[in-house]
């Protein structure tokens, strides 16, 4: 099954296999768990002149373990935000978006999703972010645990906080401070790659502070980027 991880800088093959950039971001559903659409870096102009990011329809692309092609009509930017009823500019990245149970526990930061070929969220891998209270290895969360996008996190049920961490610091050190102030280096750290709506995943750091600063000029080249974008 395809996994953010795994699509994050995959090709991008056009309908005549000609490549036209690198997936940047997996894009889902403002309210509901599901896949709508990638975020693409295009491939400069002459190999110098930077061009403004693609926006492609996840129902009309192929998948494969090197490349995602574009295979349907109305595939990119405003034509495909139209024809599936969305809004590109609420579209929520779920990489690196904190995650919350019910109750108010901070687990911490998405680092993976798995979803099925029509979409479907199955599963996220969890790993420590800033603040984070019960994660300082890593959970996987299945789909029948998480609640919600809210808006500003990833709510899960208080349940998904009982699962074992597994893997890096976590397996060693428990949650003591040290463990702590590596977590929040790697959360700064990967805070620096999130990009529309990702940023406020990130608000609680002062780097996320910083992305978030940044989202106001990167939202405008994004609707900008969508009006002369259509296929």
């Amino acid at each position: 099954m395809p996994r953010s991880s795994v699509l994050s800088g995959l090709e991008v093959l056009d309908r005549k296999d000609k490549a036209t950039g690198v997936v940047t971001h997996v894009l889902f559903h403002p309210t509901e768990p599901r896949a709508v659409g990638f975020e693409v870096r295009l491939n400069p102009v002459g190999y110098v002149i930077e061009r403004k990011p693609q926006f492609i329809a996840y129902d009309a692309v192929e998948i494969s373990k090197t490349a995602l092609r574009v295979t349907g009509e109305k595939a990119t930017g405003s034509a495909a935000a139209k024809r599936l009823g969305i809004d590109w500019d609420h579209t929520v990245i779920w990489d690196y978006q904190d995650v919350v149970t019910r109750d108010g526990t901070i687990m911490g930061q998405v680092k993976d999703v798995e979803f099925t070929s029509a979409g479907e969220i199955v599963r996220i891998e969890v790993s420590g972010g800033v603040g984070a209270q019960v994660a300082v290895g890593r959970h996987t969360i299945e789909a029948d645990e998480i609640v919600e996008f809210d808006g500003e996190n990833i709510r899960v049920r208080n349940a998904a906080d009982n699962k074992p961490t597994t893997g890096g610091v976590a397996a060693h050190a428990g949650k003591g401070a040290a463990v702590a102030k590596h977590v929040a280096g790697q959360a700064a750290g990967g805070a620096l790659k999130v990009g529309v709506k990702a940023a406020r995943g990130a608000k609680k750091s002062e780097t996320g502070k910083a992305v978030a600063r940044g989202w106001r000029s990167f939202a405008d080249s994004f609707k900008e980027g969508l009006k002369g974008d259509d296929e």
